[in-house]
């Protein structure tokens, strides 16, 4: 084992995966964006297998990177809750008059009925399509949730996540500013309502991975807010011109529900401290 500072590690794994990322994010934005999938994965995977080979080198052993069997609760939390604050923006679209309930007819025609559209949007997507998205997602938390976190776990469990939030946001940006990723024709909108919003949602990853000793429940959970927000609740409403800054998860809605949510976390654990 290399005796070196955590907090050390921590900066090395950051300034590698930013470097590394750079050059990935260069070709995604002067090819083809985000619609090429290969690229996308690689990156997703980048801040993973960087923690890999630093676990390796300062380790010698893979033990803060949280490869343990979670429990039922955080699980179960990981599934559901991505899931139900997807709902909630589609109702608050709609309650709000943003977007109007309807199941497109191109979706409709494209795949044959509206009960396939169903079955894909409630039952495939959420089962198959998570399972998928999970191959990918917990790339980037073998990184965030798992290197990263155990090298600052010396921080207040608030401090720490919301570090890790804020990274993990900027990592995003220039994706967000120079490529497709933005929901507007404003990506600097996108990128303040996706800052709220992801640096929310870690404080959600990190209590997973807290009271779980586990990466995988955040992992999930990264793979059920993808797919439920950029694939299935997409389905269900016709956009208005506003949708595009208070739909999805780059939306003021998202960054919201999230803050909320953080906020209860955060003064949970105040109480516990």
């Amino acid at each position: 084992m290399i005796d070196v500072k955590p907090k050390f590690q921590a900066i090395v794994f950051i300034f590698a995966t930013f470097i590394i990322s750079a050059i990935e994010e260069y070709f995604i934005i002067r090819d083809s964006g985000m619609n090429d999938l290969l690229r996308i994965v690689a990156i997703m995977w980048t801040p993973g297998l960087i923690g890999f080979a630093l676990a390796l080198i300062f380790d010698r052993n893979l033990q803060s990177l949280g490869f343990k069997n979670p429990d039922w609760k955080s699980t179960i939390a990981a599934y559901c809750v991505p899931a139900v604050a997807a709902m909630l923006i589609v109702l608050l679209l709609i309650a709000s008059r943003v977007a109007e309930f309807e199941i497109g007819e191109d979706l409709i025609l494209k795949k044959g009925s509206v009960h396939l559209v169903l079955a894909q949007a409630l039952l495939i997507l959420p089962t198959m399509g998570v399972a998928v998205s999970f191959l990918s997602a917990i790339g980037e938390e073998i990184g965030w949730r798992g290197f990263l976190t155990s090298k600052l776990k010396e921080l207040s469990f608030n401090k720490r996540n919301l570090i890790i939030g804020l990274i993990w946001s900027v990592w995003h940006w220039p994706l967000i500013l120079f490529a497709n990723y933005a929901s507007s024709e404003k990506p600097w909108v996108n990128v303040i309502c996706f800052t709220v919003a992801v640096t929310s949602f870690s404080f959600f990853l990190g209590y997973l991975r807290s009271i779980s000793n586990s990466v995988f429940p955040a992992g999930l959970a990264h793979a059920g807010h993808n797919v439920w927000m950029q694939a299935v609740i997409p389905v269900f409403y016709k956009a208005g011109p506003l949708v595009p800054y208070l739909g999805g998860e780059s939306g003021l809605f998202c960054a919201i529900i999230y803050a909320a949510m953080a906020l209860f976390i955060v003064r949970k654990y105040k109480l516990q401290n």
